[in-house]
């Protein structure tokens, strides 16, 4: 009886792993190339639909240099409500580099 259930766990195990490669090759090659998310300066004083629209207005632009002046101009009004909220610039950095000395 043993021996039956080892079995048995030893195929489903095999079955799974095997449907989870083929299911992340698939994801793979369908899957087009996108460009790793950038992240917001600012976020934590953004609401979440400020963050959608902020990633909408750069993935509208169509240049690098679009996207450079929407991000200047962002971290410009994200300065001014950390500003008008007392906070420092610190406060603009990402939580994930506040915490780990600059680094992601």
């Amino acid at each position: 009886m043993k021996k039956i259930f080892s079995v048995a766990i030893l195929i489903s195990l095999a079955t799974f792993f095997s449907a989870s490669t083929s299911a992340d090759e698939t994801e793979k090659t369908s899957t087009p190339a996108q460009p790793p998310r950038e992240l917001i300066y600012c976020a934590d004083l953004m609401t979440h639909e400020e963050r959608d629209a902020y990633r909408a207005s750069m993935r509208a632009a169509q240049t690098p240099e679009q996207r450079a002046e929407l991000r200047q101009a962002h971290q410009e009004t994200m300065r001014a409500r950390a500003r008008e909220r007392g906070l420092e610039d610190v406060a603009c950095e990402p939580q994930r580099l506040r915490h780990h000395g600059g680094r992601p």
